[in-house]
């Protein structure tokens, strides 16, 4: 089965439309209490990210009559339940034997589960069956199924502001390519590559102790670095792996040449303490293993100790008949514990910077200190690429004064607005809408002219908007309040104002603000 997706919409809620070309399930394929391979496609929802499972065979009775099922998996990670739900509807079914159409599945009418808490990475949602069908004794047939998957965050039903999702990954992959304040190089087997100590020391324990918790020698110093007994192939996909948190190399067809490089990438996984890559590693292996592999892989998943690599090949081994081995093959029942965890590179940049190791600049305000890591903040903020890898003079500085900004604001609302404004002054754009997310939800009688005026001065424009919708929808009485508010006599003094105030209506009535009377 080959499957695609398109994205329908996206909102506060989105829609996934899933097409499976070659929807067609055999009594072959199938036995009791087995779990065919499912198709993963993943969402964008008001700041979380989501995948939706696709389980062609999740249930199975009697080896003939089989229901397809979606799950809801969470990526992310939060520090609030946030509460989703997932709905389906089957759009199209296509059928046909030898020129005419005939159907063996029957979908179940749109359906959702009722809404689930998450809050982990990988949190998972009950099952949600789609229809039922009955296994046909060969694939005569050309078939294929359009199903309409949706998420939607309840909480965030009234037109919050969505945030973006997390864009890390791609800013250090930017910084890895553009080679931009490399501060080591690697010689891996004839070809170099440039890096930066401090993203390889927060991502590997290995490169840690090499650069900064080495004794004797100062490795902190060190610019050329020998990496030995790897292919250069290898050690650049695994390299990008530790930018990124990707293996796009895993994710080909699992011909000779795809298992043979997957062993290798896992052997350098094992020998870096990169154990999300090994798990993806031996993920891809398991699934591409066949009677030409197996023993290789028995033998290396021995002398390199991956017990879970190694408890596939004995089951493999033990199950793998000629009569039966294309239905193991074809089925991912016996990977549940080889579980590809959520990506664990916010967490290692963050332990990182609590730890200080290889710290290179310090931030000092109001009379306090923090230390930071140049590469990591440059690849962040285009603010803090200019000056460090620019033509600005802080470059060359080990300490930085920051002016005009609180080291701790209070927190709450005031919290947001400040950090609003140093999002915006750094060009962080991603903290930017989260913060305008946060004011938006908070936005009240006491709150809503500086807010407004806030949206203004820093160009907030869905900010704005949601101010303005608080406006319309008050109360002749919470006007009052608002206009009576410390915030809305700043807002008077600002070039805002006129606008703002052309949006107070009450019904039937003139709206007396200050010297400007407005008739609705």
């Amino acid at each position: 089965m080959n499957h695609s997706c398109s994205k329908v919409r996206e909102a506060v809620s989105s829609t996934i439309r899933l097409h499976i070309e070659g929807f067609s399930i055999t009594r072959a394929s199938i036995k009791d209490d087995d779990v065919a391979v499912c198709f993963r496609s993943r969402c964008h929802v008001d700041g979380h990210d989501w995948e939706i499972r696709f389980h062609p065979t999740l249930y199975v009775h009697d080896g003939q009559w089989y229901c397809p099922a979606l799950d809801l998996v969470f990526l992310g990670e939060s520090r609030t339940t946030v509460m989703a739900t997932l709905s389906c509807k089957v759009i199209d079914r296509q059928v046909c034997y030898y020129g005419y159409e005939d159907y063996d599945f029957v979908p179940f009418e749109e359906s959702k589960t009722v809404p689930s808490a998450f809050r982990r990475p990988m949190d998972q949602s009950l099952p949600l069956y789609i229809g039922v069908g009955k296994a046909e004794d060969k694939y005569d047939f050309h078939s294929s199924l359009t199903v309409d998957c949706g998420v939607r965050e309840p909480a965030a039903a009234e037109g919050a502001i969505a945030v973006p999702s997390s864009g890390i990954a791609q800013h250090l992959g930017e910084l890895l390519r553009g080679k931009g304040g490399s501060d080591v190089t690697l010689f891996v087997s004839g070809e170099t590559f440039a890096a930066h100590k401090s993203v390889l020391a927060a991502r590997c324990s290995v490169f840690m102790a090499k650069f900064f918790t080495g004794r004797g020698e100062d490795n902190s110093l060190q610019r050329v670095v020998e990496i030995q007994d790897m292919d250069a192939a290898v050690f650049k996909a695994m390299l990008r792996f530790i930018y990124t948190d990707e293996a796009s190399e895993l994710d080909v067809k699992l011909d000779a040449a795809a298992m043979t490089f997957a062993q290798h990438l896992l052997i350098a996984a094992g020998r870096y303490g990169l154990d999300r890559l090994k798990v993806m590693c031996e993920r891809t292996i398991a699934l591409g293993m066949d009677a030409s592999t197996v023993a290789s892989t028995l033998a290396l998943a021995e002398q390199r100790n991956f017990p879970r690599l190694k408890a596939k090949c004995i089951n493999f081994i033990a199950e793998g008949s000629p009569e039966n081995l294309d239905a193991v093959l074809a089925t991912e029942g016996d990977l549940k514990d080889i579980r590809v965890t959520a990506s664990d590179l916010h967490q290692h940049l963050n332990g990182f910077l609590q730890s200080q190791a290889g710290a290179d600049i310090t931030f000092c305000m109001c009379g306090e200190s923090f230390a930071a890591h140049k590469n990591i903040l440059a690849a962040r903020s285009p603010v803090f690429k200019a000056e460090f890898f620019g033509e600005m003079e802080e470059k060359t500085y080990q300490c930085v004064e920051i002016q005009d900004m609180d080291a701790q604001a209070v927190a709450g609302t005031v919290m947001a607005q400040h950090l609003l404004v140093a999002a915006d002054r750094f060009g962080l754009d991603r903290l930017k809408v989260i913060c305008e997310h946060r004011l938006s939800i908070c936005i009240s009688i006491d709150t809503v002219a500086s807010t407004f005026a806030l949206a203004e001065l820093f160009n907030c424009s869905q900010l704005k908007t949601k101010c303005i919708e608080f406006i319309n929808r008050g109360s002749p009485e919470n006007l009052d309040a608002v206009t009576a508010t410390e915030g809305y006599r700043h807002l008077e003094e600002s070039n805002s104002f006129n606008e703002l105030s052309s949006r107070f209506e009450r019904w039937g009535e003139p709206v007396v603000m200050g010297d400007i009377t407005i008739d609705p």
